[in-house]
């Protein structure tokens, strides 16, 4: 699950539940601010403690490892970099041994097209119902393949400066033959191979899709 996604329900709930992070004073005044003006403000890392967010992060490993010892969340470039690397940590701060797994889409511009997308109908998935009609929009398509380019080569510079060599998935192997992935993934780990059930969530492109690439590729910015 992507838990360091400070945007989402899950966040909101598990801070609920567990009382942490704790508002800075950034934070304070972001929640003073949306009272007056009654308005639903976007959330920042910096509306949050330092201290009570590694404590948050802390806290739920234990609730998500599973009983052979392992612990593993979604993470994105921007939510590694803000709420960590910016701050002066990294994943090392759970003290413990890190395999990274980095999913990459070979195609890229499809990739950017599905975000655009998702954010015009907030359909993130398969499972979600989703609203409003998405209508294609070239600039916000660029805008997004800009950005997932930026990130997959931040994430790369990383992991050179590091010395990080992480495992090396594509969307379309993943979404392919998901057995495949995971064996990739547990063998990194050193556990031993199990056969995955099929996935529940299904990919959302459609023609839809198909049309918006054609129209994208052929104005020349892929």
């Amino acid at each position: 699950m992507e838990m360091m996604n400070i945007h989402t329900k899950l966040f909101t709930d598990t801070r609920a539940r567990l009382g942490v992070p704790t508002l800075s004073a950034a934070g304070y005044g972001a929640a003073a601010l949306r009272k007056v003006t009654r308005r639903d403000l976007a959330r920042h890392i910096r509306h949050y403690t330092h201290e009570s967010y590694l404590e948050y992060l802390t806290r739920i490993a234990p609730e998500h490892t599973t009983p052979n010892g392992v612990f593993g969340m979604k993470i994105h470039w921007t939510q590694y970099r803000d709420n960590l690397l910016r701050r002066g940590d990294d994943a090392g701060f759970w003290r413990a041994p890190v395999t990274w797994v980095l999913i990459r889409r070979d195609n890229d511009v499809r990739q950017a097209i599905s975000f655009v997308k998702a954010q015009q109908t907030n359909r993130w998935h398969s499972d979600m119902a989703g609203r409003g009609e998405a209508v294609y929009n070239e600039r916000a398509i660029s805008d997004a393949l800009t950005e997932i380019r930026r990130n997959y080569s931040d994430w790369n510079g990383y992991f050179a400066d590091t010395g990080a060599e992480p495992v090396r998935l594509t969307y379309e192997t993943l979404a392919a033959t998901p057995q495949h992935a995971i064996d990739a993934v547990v063998d990194a780990l050193g556990e031993p191979r199990v056969v995955v059930p099929p996935p529940s969530m299904k990919p959302v492109s459609d023609e839809m899709n198909d049309e918006w690439e054609r129209l994208f590729r052929s104005s020349g910015q892929a």
